[in-house]
């Protein structure tokens, strides 16, 4: 069973549809139009590098390869089924580095008083109750984007330095129907017609 996340923007905004796919190809809709909240530069136009710090969610495939946050699991130890969670108790337990001069760049690391880097962001965070990090720079090339997660929105909506977000409920329902062979697909408004086309032919 594979599922895919499909994020895109067209004039309305941004929304997502998600997709389950049974071992003989078959694919079926089961979430739809979910209004979702992205970097404030809005999504990356195709072709363009992102950098860090510049406020864009970057389009194209990738999987979700690993899950935190500070709440409970509720499927079984884990919070997308057949994907590890990690659970984050405290604040100064585990950071993800965003600085592009330390050997860890965009890498989960346990906090240390001695370290290579001076920018880090501290996973215990009101935001990442439940988290699902995207391969995005999976390389660790410096300066091109670090820590593009899945988590849900602020009140009001206000957007992310990149990440993609939706609010708890439907974070949670989306999670809920996950499986370890996800991908999340993203199309800005550039590729809107892309995207239409990449959705009927699943």
């Amino acid at each position: 069973m594979i599922t895919k996340i499909v994020v895109f923007e067209d004039e309305k905004g941004v929304f997502t549809n998600v997709y389950r796919i049974n071992d003989n190809g078959i694919a079926e809709e089961i979430l739809s139009n979910i209004l979702t909240i992205v970097g404030r530069s809005v999504i990356l136009p195709f072709g363009e590098q992102k950098r860090e710090g510049d406020g864009f969610t970057p389009q194209g495939e990738y999987k979700i390869t690993y899950t935190f946050g500070y709440g409970e699991p509720f499927n079984g130890d884990e919070i997308i089924k057949g994907i590890p969670y990690l659970k984050v108790n405290d604040k100064n337990e585990y950071v993800w580095v965003d600085d592009e001069n330390s050997k860890k760049y965009n890498t989960l690391q346990r906090y240390t008083e001695r370290n290579d880097w001076d920018s880090a962001e501290d996973l215990f965070h009101e935001l990442y109750e439940y988290t699902a990090v995207i391969d995005y720079n999976k390389e660790c090339i410096a300066g091109n984007g670090s820590a593009i997660f899945i988590h849900k929105a602020r009140e009001g909506n206000t957007p992310t330095a990149g990440c993609v977000a939706w609010q708890r409920d439907d974070l949670l329902n989306i999670f809920r129907v996950l499986t370890k062979n996800t991908s999340i697909c993203i199309f800005g408004k550039d590729r809107y017609a892309e995207a239409k086309v990449y959705m009927s032919e699943l």
